[in-house]
């Protein structure tokens, strides 16, 4: 079915709905433009840009819950619901999420097919807590995640299965062998063929040792 058609439908089916959607100019745009569908705003005018051939792919009842959502991101004004523009990339995907959850609250699941949403039953989380609540809940949950690798991180067994006590013991073997190094290169030829390999051991362990440390992991936001 046409898509202004379809607006048309929800119009009359919902009204409060479509009071917003009839303020809204209605764009297509191609792929390389947009993939899915979105609202955007330039000053005081409001647009719900969007892929014919996206909205093709879905069936009615899907594409109302496609406007409905966008409608919906106006209707709890996540446009200036954050009071400052975010800090990184990682950032924004988190405030997008958030506003996500939230508009996802109110989405009809069972007229949506083959149409991966997010929702906050994804986390195990209620819905209709608000865009802020379910920022700093992505938030904690990112931060809960990082911690856990971190400990994980650190709790992992050096190479070849040395703890920590073989690790000393390691460091005073070395230290005992580069004393006795020093006092051997005072004596005859003989004794300093001694000291090449005990030098040669001693690489050996430091090469073991260096191969030994964990790299530091990379925190991972959601």
């Amino acid at each position: 079915m046409d898509f202004e058609k379809i607006c048309m439908m929800f119009t009359m089916q919902e009204p409060y709905y479509g009071i917003i959607l009839s303020s809204m100019e209605r764009i297509p745009m191609p792929a390389s433009k947009i993939q899915t569908a979105a609202v955007t705003r330039s000053g005081n005018v409001f647009r719900l840009i969007y892929n014919p051939k996206f909205i093709e792919s879905l069936d009615v009842s899907t594409t109302i819950e496609v406007i409905r959502h966008e409608i919906l991101h106006l209707a709890f004004s996540h446009f200036t619901v954050f009071d400052s523009p975010p800090k990184s990339r990682g950032e924004e995907h988190i405030r997008n999420i958030a506003c996500d959850l939230e508009v996802n609250s109110y989405i009809k699941k069972d007229n949506v097919h083959n149409l991966p949403l997010y929702y906050p039953s994804l986390y195990g989380w209620e819905n209709g807590l608000g865009t802020k609540e379910y920022y700093r809940l992505l938030i904690e949950l990112a931060m809960n995640n990082q911690s856990q690798k971190a400990s994980q991180s650190t709790t992992k067994p050096c190479n070849g299965g040395s703890g920590g006590e073989q690790g000393e013991e390691r460091d005073s073997e070395q230290d005992d062998d580069q004393d006795m190094q020093n006092s051997q290169s005072q004596e005859n030829s003989e004794q300093d063929e001694n000291n090449d390999e005990e030098e040669q051991e001693d690489n050996s362990q430091l090469k073991d040792s260096s191969e030994s440390d964990e790299p530091e992991e990379e925190a991972e936001m959601i």
